[in-house]
Formats: C-alpha cells, structure tokens, sequence
C-alpha cells in the first residue's frame, strides 16, 4: 500500500490577499506551486510563476526536494503528476508523496503515473468537481520491488522519458 511508502499530504490555499503578499521572483524564497503550475503532456513544474514563500516563519506546508505531486481535485486529478527538483508550497488541490527510506522517489514518480495507480484512482473519483481523498490514497496498492529494481526501473523510464521530451 502507498501508506508504507510514502507520507502523503495536501497543502495550502492561499486566498487573494495571501497571493498578493506573496508576489515574489525573490529565489531565495520557495516556489508556490498549484496545478496550474504543472504541465499535463511531459510533468514538467513552472517554478518560476510569480508566488514565493519566505522561508523564515513559514506556515504553509512544505514538499521536499525529491517528492511527487499529484492534482488530486477537478478537472486535471490524476492527469497532473509531477517530480520536485526543489522545496516547494502547493495549494490544497495537491498531493504530496514524501518517499520513507529504503525506496526510490522517482519510481514512486513513476509508479503514480502507472495503470495500476491511475486505474484505483480513476475508480475512486466522486463528487461533482471529480476528486479522491487522501485516506482512499492510503490504501491504493503499487507494486514495489527491492531498492536495487526500483533505482533501475526508474533510471530507464527517466532516459527514455527525457528522450521522448527531446524528440
């Protein structure tokens, strides 16, 4: 199950006046990261969007370097997946993956893209907008094989991902 490999977790919203408080380009901030912000077609993340958090006293939650994020609300849930190469906040309508030691976050990554996961998810939307909780996440089940298999698995898919985004 997901919930032993992973903490997850959804972030926060920030309200108009939040927003404009928070308009920076100020780098040494953190990136405010919304489903907007991640590309449907390669899981690329537009770091750079005009929202940033100061890091001194902050409130929000924060993704780590190295985490998924996962739209898990509206029209884009489960289509909108995506990889941090950075700390980031992320409004609510995300999920954050946090791998636990002794697995690999990309073949998490990977994983959450993957039919088995985008099969469980797809089958447990409800609700108007279209969305699942965060405790049916728990419980969806993904194959995980030894440390070693994972690394290999998610070295492939990334070569071979960056290749098709080049081309």
């Amino acid at each position: 199950k997901v919930k032993f490999i992973s903490e997850i977790f959804n972030g926060d919203s920030l309200n108009e006046s939040l927003k404009k408080k928070y308009e920076s380009n100020d780098l040494s901030h953190l990136a405010y990261i919304s489903s907007k912000d991640i590309n449907v077609i390669n899981s690329v993340i537009t770091y750079d969007n005009g929202l940033r958090i100061p890091k001194d006293g902050i409130k929000l939650k924060v993704a780590p370097k190295g985490s998924s994020l996962l739209c898990i609300e509206g029209g884009s849930a489960g289509r909108k997946i995506a990889f941090t190469n950075q700390e980031v906040c992320f409004v609510n309508k995300l999920a954050c993956f946090a791998i636990k030691k002794e697995n690999n976050s990309q073949y998490l990554f990977f994983s959450l893209k993957g039919s088995p996961f985008q099969t469980q998810f797809k089958l447990s939307m409800t609700g108007m907008i279209g969305g699942v909780a965060i405790s049916n996440i728990y419980n969806f089940s993904i194959p995980i094989p030894p440390l070693k298999e994972q690394t290999a698995i998610a070295e492939f898919l990334d070569d071979k991902t960056t290749k098709i985004d080049e081309a």
